[in-house]
């Protein structure tokens, strides 16, 4: 059974979500050190569709999620769910190796 979540939280929009969602991602790059593959794509995702972001991640949203700002927000989910069935299968991709911790390192500096 699928619950309509404007009836449980009807002042909570989809866009409230992935803020939340990136401040969680955040988080745990910024605690962990580490940028797993799947946490990248949504942070890319999320730079593409709020270009306000500035330079975050600015080109790995362009280069992953070019032109998608303009899209409605059903095709905006779609090519995200089309970007993270593909993504996965690469084998690069998901190697610990891969993980994107030096801009978190520098940003973790920068805060203190």
């Amino acid at each position: 059974m699928q619950i309509e979540t404007r009836m449980v939280l009807p002042d909570i929009t989809e866009e409230d979500c992935d803020s939340a969602l990136m401040f969680a991602c955040i988080d745990y790059m910024m605690a962990s050190g580490r940028t797993p593959y799947i946490i990248r794509m949504f942070v890319a995702w999320y730079a593409a569709i709020n270009p306000k972001t500035g330079a975050f991640y600015r080109l790995e949203a362009e280069i992953i999620f070019p032109n998608i700002v303009g899209l409605p927000r059903k095709d905006q989910k779609a090519v995200a769910r089309s970007v993270a069935r593909e993504w996965g299968k690469l084998e690069i991709m998901p190697h610990p190796t891969n993980d994107l911790t030096d801009n978190w390192t520098k940003l973790r500096n920068a805060l203190r």
